[in-house]
Parts: structure tokens; C-alpha cells; sequence
């Protein structure tokens, strides 16, 4: 059986249609594809409005969505790192990319007074840790070099050895 779309005028399969209870048909009158199109089309009209309501969202609910985050990557943890690998995988030109920035980045923030004997030091404990506890261990720069509020330099004073997973959940953040 087929119906006509009132939109585009088309006559589609039934399946082409989503359901509405209120109609005599049990269907809506528009089918799917133009209905996704008028979506998007408002989307693109009014992007700023929505990119601002978005915004407004995420502020308010910060908390609340950090900790909905935190449940499902500890109830979905093999999964994440499955996904996250064959992104990797799939996307090495940017995974090289942000490497490359970020040795660049690190180059920058290298004062010529910086004890670079010390800052081995630190790759060297980080390595040593590793092997006597099993967990993966990274040096963190405790100011960011390339932070949101500030931009820390490569010194020996601004580093720390983290596991890996508190250095990740860290991320660019900085909280004085």
C-alpha cells in the first residue's frame, strides 16, 4: 500500500512514513525525508540561536553531565577503548597531526633556562614507576601548555608523573 506525500508530493510506501496516532491513517501527512529536510533546513537557519541555547545547556548542567559521563565510560570501558582504537586506526593522519602540535608546541614552551637534566629525571622516575607498579604512568605539565585560561612552559617546576587514566580525565583543565 502507498500514500502520497502532502510536502513533496511523492506517492511512498507506508514505511516511508512516521507514525501519528492522531490521524485517520495512524501516519503523518509529510514522510521522513522531507520532514529530516525541514529539520535541517531550521537548523541552518537558526544555527546561532540553537549553538547558543547548547552553550547555555552545557553550563548549567556541567555537573550533571560530567558525572553521566563517568558512569557510562566505567559500565562501558572495553567498549570506549575498542571505539577509541579503531578511530585511531581509522584517522592517523589526525592523530599524527595532533602529535606533531603538540612536540611543537612543547618546543615552544621550552625556556633556555629550563634544567632539562631535571625534566629527564622525571621520564626516568615515570618509566621506573611503571615497571614496579604495572600501571602506565605519564608526566603531566600541571599548567597546560596549551591551556583554555593559561599556557604553562616546560620546566621542571611544571611537571608531575600521573597514571594515565587521571592524566587523560585531566585533559587540557587547569584548576589553581
Amino acid at each position: 500500500m502507498n500514500k502520497k506525500c502532502t510536502k513533496c508530493g511523492e506517492v511512498k510506501e507506508l514505511g516511508c512514513f512516521s507514525k501519528k496516532r492522531a490521524t485517520p491513517s495512524g501516519l503523518r501527512s509529510e514522510c521522513r525525508a522531507c520532514i529530516s529536510l525541514k529539520g535541517f533546513e531550521y537548523r541552518q537557519a537558526h544555527r546561532e540561536r540553537i549553538n547558543f541555547r547548547k552553550r547555555e545547556s552545557a553550563q548549567r548542567n556541567k555537573e550533571v553531565k560530567a558525572a553521566t559521563n563517568k558512569a557510562w565510560y566505567e559500565a562501558n570501558k572495553e567498549r570506549h577503548r575498542a571505539t577509541s582504537l579503531a578511530w585511531r586506526k581509522a584517522n592517523l593522519d589526525k592523530v599524527n597531526e595532533y602529535a606533531v602540535e603538540r612536540r611543537a608546541a612543547k618546543i615552544k614552551r621550552t625556556v633556555a633556562w629550563a634544567n632539562r637534566e631535571k625534566i629527564v629525571e622525571f621520564y626516568v622516575e615515570a618509566k621506573r614507576l611503571q615497571e614496579e607498579t604495572g600501571i602506565v604512568m605519564h608526566v603531566d605539565h600541571i599548567i597546560p601548555l596549551r591551556g583554555k585560561l593559561v599556557s604553562g612552559l616546560h620546566v621542571e617546576t611544571n611537571l608531575q608523573i600521573l597514571p594515565w587514566h587521571d592524566n587523560l580525565s585531566k585533559s587540557n583543565n587547569f584548576k589553581p
